[in-house]
């Protein structure tokens, strides 16, 4: 009888640990930017920030094992006279890293940014509207990329 106790703990502890759990989708997010150091950090934090508020993603460095990658450039949209005018050109790359088992090679997958897939956009943005930039940005990213894998993993 004990060590039918014994058996069964050792079945079952680890399924309703294994059930608990939650994938952690690991996200590395870079922001870069043409004469518009300011923007750039304010989409970087506002960006992560949100990300973060999903409950299950990581922002994780480049040099860290990540998923997918958030890529986006910001240059100041200004008059032909060097004016600003405020506005910002937005564009936006995601894509999905390569799985490890693709790779022959441990060291190459470690050094290699290929992805899979891809989606670019481009659009204008106000100084003022870059936080619901980012909310929207986040919001299709959780809505196109996520929430599919969130149900195979289900």
């Amino acid at each position: 009888m004990r060590n039918l106790i014994c058996v069964i703990l050792i079945v079952l502890v680890p399924l309703t640990l294994a059930s608990n759990t939650q994938h952690r989708f690991k996200v590395y997010v870079r922001v870069s930017g043409y004469d518009s150091r300011q923007a750039v950090n304010t989409i970087e934090s506002h960006l992560k920030r949100e990300l973060r508020l999903l409950g299950d993603v990581d922002v994780v460095g480049e040099d860290d094992n990540w998923e997918y990658i958030i890529y986006i450039f910001v240059m100041s949209r200004d008059w032909k006279d060097g004016t600003k005018t405020g506005w910002y050109i937005i564009g936006t790359y995601e894509a999905a890293r390569l799985a490890r088992f693709v790779y022959e090679d441990p060291a190459y997958y470690k050094s290699s940014q290929a992805t899979l897939g891809g989606i670019l956009g481009a659009a204008h943005y106000s100084k003022e509207k870059l936080s619901e930039f980012c909310i929207n940005h986040v919001g299709k990213f959780e809505k196109y990329t996520l929430e599919p894998r969130r149900s195979l993993l289900r």
